[in-house]
């Protein structure tokens, strides 16, 4: 059986003194790093000397967890967790933590609130 895929287009934005700016595929788990990532390639511009801009147009697996780095501010980093649809990207309500409980198995996809537009 053939395992579907979806194309989306979308960007990051952020400065990267203040944290990781850029866009991975979450593989499964890492004994060293937390979460066994895929980092993406994409289109940089930036937007002044400290921000970075990175246009992406990428082909995904349905189903697959996305993570982005948007930089930071002086105290917090900001990551955003995605579920691939077919319909495209869904933000989901998880941390680091819970995307490790859904790798673990210990909860599952529909435990894990998604953003409404």
């Amino acid at each position: 059986m053939e395992n579907k895929t979806v194309r989306v287009k979308f960007f990051v934005e952020g400065e990267i003194r203040k944290g990781w700016v850029g866009a991975c595929l979450v593989t499964g788990l890492d004994p060293k790093y937390g979460l066994k990532r895929e980092f993406f390639e994409g289109e940089k511009s930036w937007v002044n000397k400290n921000t970075l801009h990175i246009d992406y147009d990428l082909v995904l697996p349905v189903g697959s967890i996305l993570q982005t780095g948007d930089g930071g501010s002086w105290k917090n980093r900001y990551v955003g967790f995605y579920l691939v649809t077919e319909n495209g990207l869904v933000k989901l309500k998880a941390d680091s933590f819970t995307i490790k409980q859904l790798f673990k198995g210990e909860i599952n996809l529909n435990e894990i609130e998604k953003e409404v537009d």
